[in-house]
């Protein structure tokens, strides 16, 4: 997955296509989630073809900490605090019906990488306590362990149009048009394990060049 994951990007940045930034709200079906786990994503995006009405990107997002009512299933025994992210690679084809315009509405769907990780802290061995301790009193060593709690390969549906800001002609290259857009975007996540499957709501930026 890592070698296409490089193989990709060096494709999409060789194509000249463009990247967009986001950010927004990721909820998890199940309601086991308490809230909704803020999500970030960049994206690296191949030229337009078929007459500007498709394009082809690698995404990379990720959930920095995913909240699950202290229910995440662990093997590290009595973990007092757990801290999880999630992470995932795409690959997303886009449809833009109308083609190039002020105004871009586009679905597609594609299919990806995830994985969501644990920083589990928790009590280990007896250990010497540190000078200024009284008598009577244990201490610890604090052991910190990783561990992957959900991986694999899972298909996603998109939608959302492309709000186009500012435009230039690239007279001297291709005459393609050089464009800043704002965007808004909904995401599925589906087959997901952890009880990750859902939706996400994204706003963000992008160019085209």
């Amino acid at each position: 997955m890592t070698k296409l994951t490089v193989w990709t990007a060096v494709l999409c940045l060789a194509c000249g296509g463009g990247c967009a930034v986001k950010g927004g709200a990721y909820q998890p079906d199940s309601d086991l989630y308490s809230d909704s786990l803020f999500y970030a994503d960049v994206e690296l995006r191949t030229p337009r073809f078929f007459d500007d009405h498709a394009e082809v990107a690698l995404g990379l997002g990720v959930a920095p900490r995913v909240d699950r009512e202290g229910r995440l299933r662990t093997t590290a025994g009595s973990t007092p605090r757990v801290e999880a992210r999630l992470m995932d690679v795409r690959l997303t084809g886009r449809v833009y019906p109308l083609g190039r315009g002020r105004l871009n509405p586009y679905v597609g769907g594609g299919y990806g990488y995830y994985r969501l990780r644990s920083t589990s802290r928790g009590r280990g061995e007896r250990t010497g306590c540190p000078p200024g301790f009284g008598f009577g009193v244990d201490c610890f060593e604090i052991v910190e362990k990783d561990e992957t709690l959900a991986s694999g390969y899972n298909p996603h549906a998109v939608a959302g149009i492309e709000i186009e800001l500012r435009r230039r002609e690239d007279e001297e290259l291709t005459g393609d048009p050089r464009r800043l857009f704002l965007l808004v975007e909904y995401r599925h996540e589906f087959e997901r394990d952890q009880d990750l499957d859902g939706g996400l709501i994204l706003g963000g930026i992008g160019a085209s060049w």
